[in-house]
């Protein structure tokens, strides 16, 4: 035990401030000038100041910003503040004399920067023999060093005599002389006994020794007639490694070494380790400049940083998702059912084969938000990728690294982005994948790949070359119009149809959902802005024309955004009611359909299903003479003009017992008109409808105004099941109508229609077109079909009339040829 490390113990503080070292060891007694640049240990010094001690530790850790007590060393060295400046802003250059080594018994502090309790450590020496063997080889090796290394000034060796004396002071400066890595230096630090030391320090001596002389013989042996390319990477090499010697490597490669050390790190599995490794190597031997090495430094980046095997613990249940399902959304109670009953069969059967599900619907009826519901209340992360208009397959599965400005598809460029390999992701718009040149099939190929439960396992992305296992990803889908999905994938999904909204659900979900959300969104309360029910209706009826609620969320964000304005300038309640609503959002842009207010011949009201919902549909027909056409306008297709002549063929078998002369068949055209003819109508549904204005016109009888009807007609007067009942119910009640006549078979389908919009309706389920002409006309009674004996005589006598008709017409024209020939006659005898 010296005296110096007595006084040292007594004067030294219990706790000092530790900074760590990264590319430099300080020894004791040794004085060395640094540069600081990091905001931590700035904080450090400018506490300290001049005069100051603080603790020098080494570290492994390379980034500043990562280290921790747990990364330094338990040896360190007490060192003295000598001088400190601050030549540019924002860094300082401080110089440092070492006094002691200490032990570093305890972090006491990380922030705002690292502070350790200390104790001087209490070298051991060996005999004075053993010490004085030791100093003498390391004086001896030390030499021979020199003599190898031309970079030592020959000084050296005189600097290690005049410490010769002193065998820890000897090792200690031979250490910070030598140029023998960050690392060696540490460990000489770090040994408290001064024999193995000395030991440590010439075996490390040796090593560089054994280095040298091998090199040498290299030299000699390599032809000194280099060519200049040889030459170059020759030099290079030598640099390099020079600079390795002096701790200051090439920049490229130490960002090399630490992509190595990370990857190492990782817990990336073995096969794509071992490929990241094989492409630093490469990144090792490219020139920054080119365009090979940025390309191939963004590859490592994407496979470095993918979630291989990154997952979000999932602390959700069924019975969670279940509670964010009914807190955000109104009705829709079969969609609901139908996400938990596929979530139990994943959740018994996490392997299990299943569809994945496709929300089909209008914009706007909750489908993104049901995706983000289920993935809140799993505890997962939500990714949204959106497919329309995707032309390229590899927009799915990347593209090759060798094509200029490369990179993965959407569907790895979504778990980057989620950060886990277990996410919820919402590809949106299957329905509109764009033409690829080899055929729309390739793109939807390469979808099917992805969302099959078994393929999906191995996919590999065309730019990764490395298969990522997909099965953990829970996949979802939407599409608007669930027609136009490719066959491929129809067999892979499941559908859940997302029907428009009805007037009261609209109402309901604005009251309850939109206007709070809205008012939050804006800084406003509740008890400032009141919107009335009233209001609220007339905004759906007039503002919006739409299935889902995206029109309404913007016109209800109008109001919202002036009454925030009229805040600012001293008003503090609004209450929106239908008298004032134009005030906030102008004149109406849409002007609903209403009904006839008497009934009329020809005249019929049809229900019918739009993008936008349902709505009534007036259908006018008018008897004019002519030679038995059917003229139909309206912008219609062809399936709507065929179920016009099935309806004139029905109604044309029906015409005794509608009382119409056949004779109106053939003597009179009939125009069909569907009004707003600029917007284009298809489907069978107006069969009934169709049927109805024809015999109305035909027979001359009035059809009630109060009526609305909808069904498909066959041949034989059957009347067919259509779709969208609750759309088109909520149409005829928003008119005021209060009898629907509809298919009987569709009886089952007003369960899904509000009570609130069946309450005070009568509803007329019909098999047969007979019973819609006595439940529509104003006042109807069947006429009696005429007997087939009748009938024959009524048509034979007309086949005598035809015969007497032809008859006499022969007599005619045998009595006007015979005067012409008598005419003729007299003719050619004044001639001759």
């Amino acid at each position: 035990m010296s005296s110096p490390e007595v006084q040292m113990a007594a004067l030294l503080p219990p706790e000092l401030p530790v900074l760590p070292l990264l590319s430099t060891v300080v020894f004791p007694q040794g004085v060395s000038t640094l540069q600081i640049g990091f905001e931590k240990n700035i904080k450090l010094f400018r506490q300290t100041g001049e005069g100051g001690l603080v603790v020098l530790a080494g570290t492994a850790v390379e980034n500043f910003e990562e280290i921790t007590g747990r990364d330094i060393s338990k040896i360190g060295v007490a060192a003295r503040v000598l001088r400190l400046s601050e030549p540019v802003s924002g860094s300082l250059e401080i110089t440092l004399e070492g006094l002691a080594r200490v032990n570093l018994v305890e972090i006491v502090q990380e922030e705002p920067f690292l502070a350790a309790r200390v104790s001087v450590v209490f070298e051991s020496d060996g005999t004075a023999s053993q010490l004085q063997m030791l100093v003498e080889k390391v004086l001896d090796r030390a030499g021979r060093l020199l003599e190898l290394d031309r970079r030592y000034p020959a000084e050296y060796l005189h600097i290690f005599n005049l410490n010769a004396k002193n065998p820890s002071r000897l090792a200690d400066v031979a250490a910070t002389i030598l140029h023998i890595g960050i690392k060696r230096k540490l460990m000489v630090l770090e040994t408290v006994s001064v024999r193995e030391r000395l030991e440590r320090l010439l075996k490390f001596v040796e090593e560089e020794i054994e280095r040298l002389e091998a090199q040498a013989e290299v030299a000699k042996r390599v032809d000194v007639n280099l060519e200049k390319a040889q030459k170059e990477s020759y030099l290079r090499e030598q640099l390099r490694e020079i600079k390795r010697q002096l701790g200051e490597e090439d920049p490229q490669e130490k960002e090399a070494l630490r992509l190595r050390k990370t990857i190492q790190k990782s817990r990336l599995p073995k096969n794509v380790q071992s490929q990241l490794l094989f492409e630093v190597d490469r990144l090792r031997m490219l020139s920054t400049a080119s365009a090979e090495y940025g390309a191939t430094r963004a590859y490592i980046d994407w496979v470095l940083f993918l979630p291989w095997a990154e997952t979000c613990e999932e602390p959700g249940t069924i019975e969670d998702v279940e509670r964010e399902l009914a807190a955000r959304f109104y009705a829709l109670q079969k969609q609901k059912e139908k996400l938990l009953e596929y979530l139990a069969v994943h959740r018994l059967k996490k392997k299990a084969k299943a569809e994945v599900l496709c929300f089909a619907g209008p914009p706007g009826t909750g489908r993104t938000s049901f995706g983000e519901a289920l993935a809140k209340g799993l505890g997962r992360e939500f990714v949204r990728v959106s497919l329309g208009g995707v032309e390229q397959v590899s927009e799915i599965v990347g593209e090759r690294r060798q094509s200029l400005g490369a990179q993965p598809g959407k569907i790895i460029q979504s778990l980057s982005e989620a950060g886990v390999c277990n996410p919820v992701v919402l590809l949106e718009d299957i329905d509109k994948l764009g033409p690829a040149p080899g055929g729309r099939g390739d793109i939807a190929r390469a979808l099917l790949e992805v969302l099959d439960g078994v393929a999906n396992r191995h996919f590999t992305d065309r730019y990764l070359g490395i298969p990522f296992d997909l099965s953990k990803v829970l996949f979802l889908t939407t599409a608007d119009a669930p027609e136009n999905i490719s066959e491929l994938l129809a067999e892979t999904i499941d559908l859940v149809e997302f029907p428009g909204y009805v007037e009261e659900e609209k109402i309901e979900i604005a009251r309850n959902f939109l206007v709070p959300r809205k008012l939050t969104e804006h800084g406003l309360s509740g008890t400032e802005m009141v919107i009335t029910a009233a209001a609220l209706e007339k905004i759906v009826r007039n503002y919006t024309s739409e299935a889902g609620l995206g029109g309404l969320e913007k016109q209800i964000e109008i109001i919202c955004h002036k009454c925030a304005r009229r805040r600012l300038a001293g008003e503090n309640h609004w209450e929106i009611t239908e008298a004032n609503v134009e005030q906030f959002l102008g004149p109406p842009l849409f002007l609903p359909d209403v009904a006839e207010a008497t009934p009329e011949v020809g005249v019929a009201t049809g229900l019918a299903w739009t993008a936008s919902g349902g709505d009534i549909m007036l259908i006018e027909a008018l008897k004019m003479r002519g030679s038995g056409q059917v003229i139909s306008t309206g912008s219609l297709g062809e399936v709507m003009k065929e179920s016009i002549q099935a309806a004139h063929s029905y109604v044309r078998s029906k015409a005794d017992m509608l009382g119409i002369d056949f004779d109106e068949f053939t003597n009179h055209d009939i125009h069909i008109h569907f009004p707003s003819g600029a917007v284009p109508k298809d489907g069978p549904s107006a069969g009934i409808t169709v049927s109805l204005v024809i015999a109305s016109v035909l027979a001359n009888q009035p059809i009630k105004n109060d009526v609305a009807m909808t069904g498909e007609v066959s041949l034989r007067g059957k009347v067919l099941p259509v779709g969208g009942i609750k759309e088109k119910v909520s149409a005829a009640h928003r008119v005021g109508i209060k009898t629907v006549v509809m298919p009987k078979q569709n009886q089952k389908d007003l369960e899904e229609v509000p009570a609130s919009v069946r309450r005070g309706m009568q509803f007329e389920f019909v098999e047969k077109v007979d019973e819609v002409f006595s439940v529509a006309f104003t006042n109807f009674k069947p006429k009696p079909q005429k007997k087939l004996e009748d009938l024959l005589k009524k048509e034979l006598r007309k086949v005598k009339k035809a015969a007497r008709q032809k008859r006499n017409g022969k007599k005619t024209r045998r009595r006007m040829a015979a005067k012409k020939r008598a005419v003729a006659a007299r003719s050619f005898v004044r001639f001759c």
